[in-house]
């Protein structure tokens, strides 16, 4: 509409975070913490996006909650969004998610930040960080807020076309309200990219083989038939 304008309305991926649903479209094959465990992957309701510039857009979010396609409580959840590209090298992304979640409970908030960082050291070298902080007011107790936040960091190289990456992440749920157990949990990820097959050939393949390393203080990792055995 008129010089910018774009109205959605229906269900559509989040905007919180540098990963999304599809593995594709990712940097890395797995996903990490902080999108599985403290963000949502999907929302319902209205979205605006505007670009007031080349280098500068917003979007405004009212939505019905975090993964819900119909409510779960009487409240709303309203979202920001504020992307700056100054140069082709850095882009800077800041997004806002609020409003109560929980089940039956429209009083208790729970407030999302997520703030990223993409920089091109070379024309070929691409950096990013990405930094999720979040709260659930009385989620742990009366006047006890659980808290989480994680901050993820990705370096991907591109090498005649292909995008090798690593990425570090930690991530902090020190009341277990998004994993399920009180823990700092921590990985290192390596991600290697391959196609197979000529360009104008009839059979084509992508390999990503990915080696990763998971750690945490707290007993959170299967072991055979044991449930969050070992660390």
């Amino acid at each position: 509409m008129g010089k910018g304008l774009r109205i959605d309305v229906g269900k559509f991926v989040t905007h919180i975070g540098g990963e999304t649903i599809e593995s594709i479209k990712n940097r890395s094959f797995s996903r990490s913490y902080y999108y599985t465990y403290g963000i949502p992957f999907q929302d319902t309701g209205l979205r605006l996006n505007y670009a007031f510039s080349p280098k500068l857009y917003g979007e405004f979010y009212a939505l019905k909650g975090w993964n819900v396609t119909f409510h779960n409580n009487s409240g709303k959840t309203f979202g920001l969004t504020l992307g700056y590209t100054p140069n082709p090298k850095l882009s800077v992304y800041a997004n806002y998610l609020g409003g109560p979640e929980r089940n039956s409970n429209s009083r208790d908030r729970r407030d999302l930040g997520d703030f990223q960082i993409v920089y091109s050291l070379t024309s070929t070298l691409q950096t990013m960080v990405n930094i999720d902080i979040g709260s659930d007011e009385n989620a742990v107790a009366p006047g006890k807020a659980a808290k989480w936040w994680g901050v993820t960091s990705y370096v991907r190289k591109n090498i005649k076309g292909r995008f090798p990456t690593v990425r570090a992440e930690y991530y902090n749920d020190r009341d277990g309200f998004t994993t399920g157990v009180a823990q700092h949990i921590g990985s290192f990820t390596f991600t290697g990219d391959y196609k197979v097959g000529k360009k104008d050939g009839f059979v084509k393949f992508m390999l990503r083989p990915e080696v990763r390393l998971d750690v945490s203080d707290g007993r959170f990792f299967s072991e055979g038939n044991n449930f969050r055995a070992r660390k």
